[in-house]
């Protein structure tokens, strides 16, 4: 860019020196899942690029910062293919915020992706007991997620009747402020029972073993 006086009858012309402004790569990224369990795997992937020109051959890191934290780690290295594409298969244990990085090369100016995070549910845990009374059979389970009781969760009852295959919905109860949830259920010999968390944002779904009364 330069400035130009165009001078006036008083006044000379004049005109100021020249900047140059370079502009950056174009970075993307995403996450694909953005939802995962702790020990599954996603693909954070990109593409770089130079006013829609695909920039091959560019070595790309993969940074990393968990969620709630400002450390910045490298936890992979790339080249971009013919059509810019570069990708890495990532499995954090917690959540994460993940950027790519294009390194400056000759010709190639460096570049930072925009944020994308992937968020990992947490682990839970899923107990099971059955107990005859003289008039009915309790099954009960205590529901824990990273090692603590989680309250106000609904729980399925599943129940195999004697000699069959299939499973089903005897019903849905809610954990109470210890994680304990309760089902009561009318005496029938050989029957199955199990329990089920379906999961959610936070935590990851998980089933307990089987009580037969």
């Amino acid at each position: 860019y330069q400035l130009v006086f165009l001078g006036t009858g008083l006044l000379r012309p004049s005109h100021s020196a020249i900047v140059r402004i370079l502009t950056r790569p174009d970075v993307s990224i995403t996450a694909d899942p953005t939802l995962i369990d702790r020990g599954d795997t996603t693909t954070i992937s990109g593409v770089a690029s130079d006013e829609g020109t695909p920039i091959a051959g560019a070595t790309v890191k993969l940074l990393a910062r968990r969620v709630g934290h400002h450390h910045v780690t490298v936890v992979g290295s790339g080249t971009t293919a013919d059509d810019g594409s570069v990708s890495f298969t990532a499995s954090p244990r917690v959540s994460t915020v993940y950027r790519l990085h294009l390194i400056a090369s000759t010709g190639v100016r460096g570049a930072l992706s925009p944020a994308a995070r992937v968020s990992v549910r947490i682990p839970t845990s899923l107990s099971i007991r059955g107990r005859m009374t003289p008039t009915e059979f309790v099954v009960s389970g205590v529901l824990l997620g990273g090692g603590h009781p989680l309250a106000h969760r609904p729980i399925i009852l599943w129940a195999q009747a004697p000699g069959s295959p299939d499973w089903t919905d005897a019903g849905t109860a809610t954990t109470n402020r210890n994680g304990l949830v309760k089902f009561h259920e009318a005496p029938a010999p050989g029957t199955g029972y199990r329990l089920a968390y379906a999961g959610g944002p936070r935590f990851s779904p998980s089933s307990s073993g089987t009580v037969v009364s």
